[in-house]
């Protein structure tokens, strides 16, 4: 019941309005069955009823049901290297209203100071009683003792857990996702991208970072690990070079190979390796070491390997906001999933 609750809500999000014969015809379910879900949905005010304005005498007017934008409200908290951005949203992933709070010092950024943050925005806007989710993107990786790892930009929250730290103050769903993870989740939600199954997002600036879209679903791996992409860089040279392997100095060289003359083979080396692994439809690359004429010598070295049917589409892209859409994007599943 829950599931087919779901696919209504989500047919309704994206066609705007839809009858219920409209419903029962797309999920192939029948007319009894939707108008007893449709109906629960608007007696819990997820779905709300709009009367159309046919004439009397042309028969009894359909009624169209829409998403109820104005019921709960959404918070999404996404930390960056030098700033905590705060967005409440309807429950159709609408902004209404944003705060940004500077972080002058990431050494001395803690999980009370996160709190803080969120608590401020609730209490100023008075919304105490009207978020649903917080959704929450970080820098890092979160282990499943809930506890954040691998988040060298804020050290203090090494090993915290701030749904719990959270859950003290507040008894709201919290949800907690690495950034890159968020990026390509919003990436698939676009409309251009939603019908590929398979994407991978790979960002190499001075940090190295990807995720992974596999079968429609974002794949982490069993400990969170997958989108280490850092690690995708180590060679023959590297390992004669450092005698420890780590994610700074595997960065470190990646960021040095990619400054040099060597860096399309050093690509198509890297490339090759994710090709093979994870086969994906799209490779998303946000880089400033790389330019468009560099994206086609690529795909010409790339198919002296393989058929062109067999590679993805490279596309170079700019992260205008993707983590934070990611965040609400994360909000909005958590929302939708509740009974």
């Amino acid at each position: 019941m829950l599931e087919k609750k779901k696919i209504i809500l989500n047919l309704v999000k994206e066609h705007n309005t839809l009858t219920k014969p409209q419903i029962s015809e797309m999920m192939s379910v029948s007319l009894t069955t939707i108008n007893k879900y449709v109906n629960e949905l608007v007696e819990k005010n997820f779905l709300m009823e709009e009367v159309s304005d046919r004439k009397k005498t042309e028969g009894k007017p359909p009624s169209f049901y829409k998403i109820n934008s104005s019921y709960r409200k959404l918070m999404a908290v996404y930390l960056e290297k030098d700033r905590l951005e705060i967005s409440v949203t309807d429950n159709l992933g609408n902004i209404q209203e944003t705060r940004v709070f500077d972080i002058e010092n990431r050494n001395s950024f803690t999980e009370k100071i996160l709190c803080s943050g969120i608590l401020q925005v609730i209490k100023e806007l008075d919304l105490k009683d009207c978020i649903s989710v917080i959704s929450i993107g970080i820098p890092g990786i979160l282990g499943e003792d809930n506890k954040i790892t691998e988040i060298p930009s804020f050290p203090k929250l090494e090993g915290k857990n701030i749904i719990a730290a959270l859950n003290k103050k507040l008894k709201i769903p919290l949800i907690v996702e690495n950034d890159i993870n968020l990026t390509i989740k919003a990436l698939h939600n676009r409309n251009q991208y939603k019908k590929y199954k398979n994407l991978v997002y790979f960002f190499i600036r001075n940090n190295i970072g990807g995720g992974i879209i596999s079968d429609g679903t974002l794949y982490k791996g069993y400990s969170n690990l997958s989108g280490e992409f850092t690690y995708l860089g180590v060679d023959k040279e590297y390992l004669s070079r450092y005698d420890v392997m780590s994610s700074e100095n595997a960065e470190k060289y990646f960021v040095e190979k990619m400054k040099s003359e060597e860096k399309i083979e050093f690509l198509l080396f890297v490339f090759l390796r994710i090709i093979v692994t994870l086969n994906p439809e799209i490779l998303f690359i946000e880089t400033n070491y790389i330019q468009k004429n560099e994206i086609k010598i690529l795909n010409e070295r790339l198919e002296t390997f393989f058929k062109k049917t067999y590679l993805p589409k490279i596309i170079l892209i700019e992260n205008d906001g993707l983590g934070e859409e990611g965040t609400i994007t994360n909000a909005l599943e958590i929302f939708y999933s509740k009974d």
